[in-house]
């Protein structure tokens, strides 16, 4: 895992420190998770789009109707690689109070772990 921090300087001179994470594993996975979907999608344009997914069928694909063929799907290629390298296997952390990207990243997994917990004791 990757990681570079930030100070930055919001309204009323409040500091926020930017931890920015990237994690390559994690980037695979990512990645294969959306192309699952972009298959999903795909099936949906097909048989009937859903009102709720309008915004990722007009982002990664070119829809094209005809008369004579049909509906023909093509894969927007740069949206779909602007995905990969812009959004796959980063964690961004805003903290007001912890400078060290290794203890934010603790804090925010312990978290992580309780409120799962909790979830998981009022769910079951």
């Amino acid at each position: 895992m990757f990681c570079v921090s930030t100070l930055s300087t919001r309204k009323q001179s409040k500091r926020i420190y930017v931890h920015v994470y990237y994690n390559a594993q994690t980037a695979v996975a990512d990645y294969e998770s959306f192309l699952s979907k972009m298959h999903q999608w795909e099936e949906e344009l097909k048989h009937g789009p859903l009102e709720k997914n309008r915004e990722y069928y007009e982002t990664y694909f070119i829809t094209q109707e005809t008369p004579k063929r049909g509906l023909r799907i093509e894969y927007n290629q740069e949206a779909i690689e602007s995905y990969k390298k812009n959004t796959s296997g980063y964690l961004v952390l805003l903290s007001n109070d912890i400078k060290d990207p290794v203890r934010a990243l603790d804090v925010y997994r312990d978290k992580d772990v309780v409120e799962k917990t909790f979830d998981n004791l009022k769910n079951t």
